[in-house]
């Protein structure tokens, strides 16, 4: 007959009856070696990463990175508030040299009408009027752009325009780029312009096309 087991006060408590979280994990899973289902599962290497194929680039859900350190991007209010003040500079400049208000485009809605009986009939759109005004505004904003990396508008904002990738001025041909995306962007009611209001890097159409950001002190 075998001889009595005696022990301690307590130690009769089974697994089962301590708390949850001081349970043996053999009471909630089966062992892996005893469970080829799960040994199974558990002693496989790794996935390896999903296949990219060539010339695409990884899905990237953090968010781009900022300037230099001490920089920031410039808001759509402060380039607004900018603009105004070119626009008001260039206005007077303009009405100095031609004696005329004359912006140098015309805009136009579509209708129709009937005036001493002749029809009439004009569509939605927009022309230039004045070629002169938008080649000087151009050269305004081009040297501006390329030479102070500001205009006039510019250094009161305190803002400057760089390059995206390595920070340095934008040059003459991105300048000239940067104009025409401006004349472009302009176009649907000035939705390329305001675009830089939600862009994470507040950049308008004009930039994007450029390859330019605007920047000011943080």
């Amino acid at each position: 007959m075998a001889p009595a087991v005696t022990r301690a006060p307590g130690a009769a408590r089974s697994a089962v009856g301590r708390p949850r979280h001081q349970q043996s994990t053999a009471l909630q899973h089966p062992r892996r070696a005893d469970h080829p289902v799960l040994s199974m599962a558990f002693d496989q290497p790794p996935l390896p990463p999903p296949h990219v194929p060539a010339g695409w680039a990884p899905y990237i859900t953090t968010p781009p990175p900022g300037p230099a350190a001490g920089l920031r991007y410039a808001g759509f209010w402060l380039r607004f508030a900018a603009w105004l003040v070119d626009a008001v500079l260039l206005s007077v400049l303009l009405a100095l040299l031609s004696q005329s208000t004359d912006i140098g485009f015309k805009v136009y809605g579509g209708g129709e009408a009937v005036i001493n009986d002749v029809y009439y009939q004009h569509y939605y759109g927009a022309h230039i009027t004045n070629p002169i005004p938008v080649l000087i505004a151009g050269a305004y904003f081009i040297v501006c752009w390329s030479a102070f990396q500001r205009t006039f508008g510019g250094l009161l904002a305190g803002m400057r325009i760089c390059r995206l990738d390595d920070g340095r001025p934008p040059g003459i041909g991105r300048a000239l780029v940067r104009y025409i995306g401006l004349l472009l962007a302009a176009i649907p009611l000035g939705l390329g312009l305001m675009w830089a209001g939600w862009d994470p890097r507040k950049q308008g159409w004009h930039d994007k096309l450029a390859g330019t950001v605007v920047v000011r002190r943080a």
